[in-house]
């Protein structure tokens, strides 16, 4: 019984790592997509500053504050995803012995 205990508990650490590792790629990327799509997004509206169409300047900086939102409720999602639960009463297992 405390071998099964240890081994749950050691597949439980081994899979709570992978998951986290797992969340954080995701993350990182997401973070990366957005700071990319904020770029493009400035350089336009520094392009639009220049020339004669201010007028539309507001709807980018629109379109940087929607990217910023969704980054931030994106991460609020996965960071919700991080903890595992290893509550032994939610992991149920057995053992079937089929006899021809």
């Amino acid at each position: 019984e405390a071998n099964r205990d240890e081994v749950f508990h050691k597949d439980l650490s081994n899979a709570q790592i992978q998951n986290d590792d797992r969340i954080d790629r995701i993350i990182r990327s997401l973070e990366e997509r957005t700071v990319t799509r904020v770029g493009r997004v400035q350089s336009t509206i520094e392009k639009l500053k220049l020339g004669q169409n201010q007028s539309l300047i507001p709807a980018f900086e629109g379109q940087i504050k929607a990217a910023r939102d969704r980054f931030d409720v994106e991460v609020a999602k996965f960071k919700k995803l991080r903890t595992i639960n290893g509550d032994p009463r939610d992991v149920i297992s057995g053992v079937i012995n089929v006899k021809a």
